[in-house]
């Protein structure tokens, strides 16, 4: 009865009112989402806060001064970043860095992807080649230096020990400013392999095997096939790892470097994330170190940005 009397100004009001508190309710469960969110994610932006951005804001504020961690820092300005294209140790630092880049980008893109493609085929014994290809992985790459530091000593090196049973020459791999670099530039092509191959075997594995059957039908041969639809599909992966191995020539061959030649010899294998620990805890100079370090940085997101804008030209998503 009551329900019968209501006007429509009063049944539209009403109706309204419903809506607005379901609308209500609806926003408290958002806000509750969101609470929680934050409450879970909370102690990761807490750690992330104090361990990469306030470091990361110290390091600026710290290249823009004299600080020799033995001293108070002073402002200098850009004394720091103006004295780095004057420096000839960073000059060399520098062309040994793009060295490393240029040797070990190409070759470890194309020698994984060989792999890669081999180990794809429904060969005998790939388990084996599986084993021997992943071996790298297995120990840290301080190990790994060390032990190729015996592998290549100059007197009694297991390599030198081969190469003498037909050729009596004894090469310094790691004492030679000719072949130092490069040696250097071999180990981390053989470290990075692994997880490359890994990489493209899995892209290759998601290549669709009835486009080839389609492909072979109409005619295509095996280079045909490789062109328009095995390696157009795996750009994206190609891609990515051009990215990660342009950060391990550029960035991770600290530690090999740290172990087998301590930059040396005259600097023929210092580069610059080498130079930045020499320049900041051995010689102390911190404000130095971190200018070159921020340098390097933005070198290396610069040419990140590169690559991801010529990208478009060749990828393939």
């Amino acid at each position: 009865m009551t329900s019968s009397r209501l006007t429509p100004a009063t049944r539209e009001q009403a109706t309204f009112a419903g809506r607005e508190q379901e609308s209500g309710l609806r926003l408290t469960a958002r806000h509750e989402e969101w609470l929680w969110a934050a409450i879970l994610l909370l102690p990761s932006l807490v750690l992330f806060a104090m361990f990469v951005i306030w470091p990361a804001l110290v390091g600026l504020y710290l290249s823009f001064t004299n600080y020799r961690l033995l001293n108070a820092p002073e402002i200098i300005g850009f004394a720091h970043y103006a004295r780095l294209v004057r420096d000839p140790d960073v000059i060399q630092a520098a062309v040994n860095t793009a060295i490393l880049f240029g040797e070990v980008v190409p070759a470890v893109i194309l020698l994984s992807f060989l792999v890669a493609v081999l180990l794809n085929q429904p060969l005998r014994f790939r388990e084996v080649f599986q084993v021997f290809y992943f071996l790298p992985l297995i120990a840290s790459p301080v190990a790994t230096a060390a032990m190729f530091r015996y592998l290549l000593y100059r007197e009694y090196g297991l390599l030198n020990s081969a190469i003498s049973l037909v050729y009596p020459a004894r090469l310094d791999y790691l004492g030679n400013t000719s072949l130092a670099l490069h040696t250097i530039s071999a180990l981390i092509i053989w470290g990075a392999i692994p997880v490359n191959v890994i990489l493209y075997l899995a892209a290759l594995q998601q290549v669709p095997p009835e486009l080839h059957e389609a492909a072979a039908i109409d005619g295509a041969g095996t280079l045909d096939r490789f062109r328009h639809i095995t390696w157009p599909l795996v750009t994206p992966t190609t891609f990515m790892l051009i990215i990660l191995n342009a950060l391990g020539a550029t960035i991770g061959s600290f530690d090999l470097v740290r172990v087998l030649t301590n930059g040396g010899p005259l600097g023929a294998t210092t580069t610059l994330v080498y130079l930045v620990y020499q320049r900041g805890f051995i010689d102390l100079n911190m404000g130095f170190a971190a200018a070159l370090g921020y340098t390097l940085f933005v070198g290396v997101l610069i040419v990140t940005l590169i690559q991801f804008r010529l990208q478009r030209r060749w990828v393939h998503y």
